[in-house]
């Protein structure tokens, strides 16, 4: 009897529908942490740097680690003073750590997991403070959920550690205005702080901005309690802006201020080189970036817009947003990245509105959502059985043009896992009753359905097409054994980068041919177009990435 009771506690819930009301029962919170895990794990260890950002801050660690100056950032050898270190000596203490049981840029990898994970958890918390415990999970599944976040998400990238500095800075301030204390203002100090350490100051000052603002809607949010928090807020915020800076100054003295100026303050403007300022940018990247958060943002916004003065969970998120916006459009270079620190807000209002939002518009979102991610699934199911068998032909087809010299091989535990999860995803959809809530988890599990199955399934033949290792390789097989005078033109950061990981290979800049003193030249370039090089140089070797249809890699011998 005790063993059938026991098979009918656990078989029952799997036979009842589900319902997300926000109430929690084992099934969904179980369900909650399989989607959480489905979508921060995979793509965090096993493949190489990729470009361009990947490589960037890479190249950086690597730098560092092999004898690099702590405090001047660098790529191969050469400075490369884009933001302040900070990230850069997390990573090289992750890469440190953990490079014995891991690769290099796997354990640096990890670093961005770290800091994720501390922005799941930060915004949890902020949207319980903000609105209420059935905010949590809806919030992070609506984090997991934003599309611009799920690669941003996995990569070695020093614009983690902002975002996540965010997200503790907006806890702080919610903290502060619902019981003035100093614990809030720590924690917005600690917050601001990170983001002045990996960022720059400017950045992190924009937050400070936000209680002003609040101040003026309402004078019931001004009072001495929250003006003393933020003082000792904004003490630490300047302490960790200020520190790398001074220290340039006590031990770098002979480094030109103008030199490390744009990555302390980071103020784009001030760089040299770059993307040109574009203040438009951010705000025509949202409209997909943002997703499934902005409409539903925007549209309790409106709604609920003559009630803003008195909501401190409709205020908050929307001058903080307005804020960040006009702040980093003006601040920041317009990159994606950039863009990161945006999603928060969003999801604050948005987790808010979505109980309220037209059971109908929920619907369409629920079923959009599930028809898409249904579609990528089983084109990624077809394609890894075209790949593995030849059937449908048209798909090995494909799957060969794309990923030229790729040998597939079947990892079964892997196959096994992503099968599994994908008849989890398969039950909770269709196991689950049409609520307003609904459209956000299965939106969430659908995103981390699909990088799950991508990353199971497919990682091998994305770092076989996105990885410089082979090419490194045989640039640097093309070149005399310890070679040390090789001259180049026109290799990125990334690729430079990655080339001194894997084949130790560092280069002279030169922008004439005809005036290095090297005899050795490597040139990037495009396919269809060799430089324009005098006779005395010959062609050693000329190849690209796999499946690589623009980007072509010379090297030339006087």
């Amino acid at each position: 009897m005790t063993t059938k009771s026991s098979a009918d506690r656990f078989s029952n819930p799997l036979r009842q529908q589900i319902v997300f009301d926000g109430s929690r029962t084992p099934l969904k919170t179980a369900l909650f942490v399989i989607v959480c895990l489905a979508w921060i794990l995979p793509g965090l260890i096993g493949h190489d740097p990729w470009k361009p950002e990947e490589a960037i801050s890479f190249g950086a660690i690597y730098n560092l680690l092999t004898g690099g100056d702590w405090l001047i950032p660098g790529i191969a050898g050469v400075p490369y003073l884009v933001d302040p270190p900070f990230f850069t000596w997390v990573g090289a203490l992750f890469a440190t750590l953990l490079s014995p049981l891991l690769s290099l840029h796997d354990a640096a990898r990890l670093t961005s997991g770290m800091f994720m994970a501390v922005t799941m958890l930060f915004t949890a918390l902020a949207a319980v403070r903000l609105l209420d415990e059935r905010a949590a999970r809806i919030s992070v599944l609506m984090l997991i959920g934003s599309l611009g976040l799920l690669l941003r998400a996995h990569e070695i990238t020093a614009q983690l550690v902002p975002f996540a500095g965010t997200s503790i800075a907006l806890y702080g301030l919610i903290r502060l205005y619902q019981a003035p204390n100093s614990k809030g203002g720590l924690f917005l100090g600690l917050g601001s702080g990170l983001i002045a350490l990996s960022a720059g100051i400017a950045p992190a000052l924009l937050l400070f901005i936000i209680p002003v603002v609040l101040g003026r809607l309402n004078k019931e949010w001004r009072t001495r309690q929250t003006s003393s928090a933020l003082g000792i807020a904004l003490l630490i915020a300047l302490a960790c802006g200020l520190l790398w800076p001074t220290l340039l100054l006590l031990l770098r003295s002979d480094l030109p201020v103008a030199a490390w100026l744009p990555a302390a303050t980071g103020i784009h403007a001030l760089a040299q080189g770059g993307r040109p300022f574009d203040p438009g940018y951010f705000l025509r990247l949202l409209p997909w970036y943002a997703l499934p958060a902005l409409p539903v943002a925007l549209w309790i916004v409106w709604r609920e817009r003559k009630q803003l003065r008195q909501r401190l969970e409709l205020a908050l998120p929307f001058v903080a947003f307005v804020v960040m916006l006009l702040g980093l459009s003006l601040l920041r270079e317009p990159r994606d990245d950039m863009a990161l620190p945006l999603l928060l807000p969003l999801i604050f209002a948005a987790a808010y509105g979505l109980e309220r939002l037209p059971r109908g518009l929920a619907s369409f979102v629920d079923w959009f959502g599930m028809v898409i991610f249904f579609m990528f699934a089983a084109l990624l199911w077809i394609g890894w059985s075209a790949a593995h068998t030849g059937i449908p032909r048209g798909a090995a087809r494909w799957v060969a043009r794309e990923a030229p010299g790729y040998v597939p091989q079947i990892n079964w535990l892997l196959f096994a896992l992503a099968l599994v999860l994908t008849i989890i995803w398969l039950f909770a959809v269709f196991r689950t009753r049409r609520t307003n809530r609904r459209a956000i988890v299965n939106w969430a599990a659908g995103i981390a359905l699909i990088w799950m199955l991508g990353n199971l399934l497919w990682l091998p033949a994305i770092d076989h097409v996105r990885s410089y290792r082979a090419t490194a390789v045989a640039i640097k097989t093309a070149l005399p054994v310890g070679e040390k005078c090789i001259a180049q033109m026109g290799l990125g950061d990334a690729q430079r980068a990655a080339f001194d990981y894997h084949a130790g290979l560092r280069f002279v800049a030169t922008g004439d041919a005809a005036r290095t003193a090297c005899n050795f030249l490597v040139v990037q370039g495009v396919r269809d177009r060799k430089p324009a090089l005098e006779p005395t140089w010959s062609l050693l070797w000329e190849g690209a990435r796999p499946g690589e249809v623009s980007e072509r890699f010379r090297v030339y011998r006087r």
